[in-house]
């Protein structure tokens, strides 16, 4: 099992791979990838609180350290539910095109095809730490500009570029995924193709509108 193959020749990789069964690799990949965002979680957690804690009620700080634990949590968890979400989705939609094969294959197949994300979480990881320790946190007293100062903290070109280094690695993701769900579901590859770009150019355009990731880039 050659993993070069899968992230350069992922046609090859799959269709010479055909019988490998079993989710401890897709379970270790997708986990990894959950580490790296937790992290990146983390740091962006941290200055959001930095910031916005002076003008919270006195008594809140202990929540604070709640919703840092959710946001590391959310990004472990944010892992798996994307390869349950996403393969659900190829799944249901390569019925349209009369797709053949089990649920458990699908699983397999398409946790594979995260390995990309693990490169873009370094890279993203990066970029946030930097974000963190650059970035001059305003210390508001005003709760209503919580929300102004988070929106101007989320434009920063750091996160913009880590936004758009998402967008490229799951680009390369569901590259691997076309021919995952290929040879898992037993379909022409445009047929595969059609079940994996409609959804995730879908997810990239909302991503690329509801974040403003153009304007952070340019600021």
């Amino acid at each position: 099992m050659e993993l070069r193959d899968l992230l350069f020749v992922p046609d090859r990789f799959f269709r010479e791979n055909n019988n490998i069964s079993g989710l401890a690799i897709p379970v270790l990949l997708v986990g990894i990838v959950g580490v790296l965002s937790a992290i990146s979680a983390y740091f962006v957690t941290q200055v959001t609180i930095q910031a916005i804690l002076p003008a919270l009620p006195s008594g809140t700080s202990q929540y604070m350290t709640i919703a840092m634990s959710f946001a590391v949590i959310g990004g472990m968890l944010g892992a798996y539910i994307l390869w349950l979400v996403a393969t659900v989705v190829f799944f249901g939609l390569s019925a349209l095109f009369k797709g053949s094969g089990d649920l458990r294959k699908g699983f397999e197949y398409i946790g594979y095809g995260f390995l990309p994300q693990i490169f873009g979480g370094v890279i993203n990881l990066y970029l946030y730490y930097e974000f963190a320790t650059t970035v001059n946190i305003p210390r508001i007293t005003d709760p209503t500009l919580i929300n102004e100062v988070t929106r101007s903290l989320m434009s920063n070109q750091y996160i913009a570029l880590a936004t758009l280094v998402g967008i490229l690695f799951l680009l390369w993701s569901a590259n691997l995924w076309i021919f995952g769900l290929k040879y898992a579901r037993n379909l022409e590859t445009r047929d595969a193709a059609i079940c994996v770009i409609v959804p995730v150019g879908i997810y990239v355009l909302y991503t690329v509108f509801s974040t403003g990731i153009l304007g952070g880039l340019f600021a």
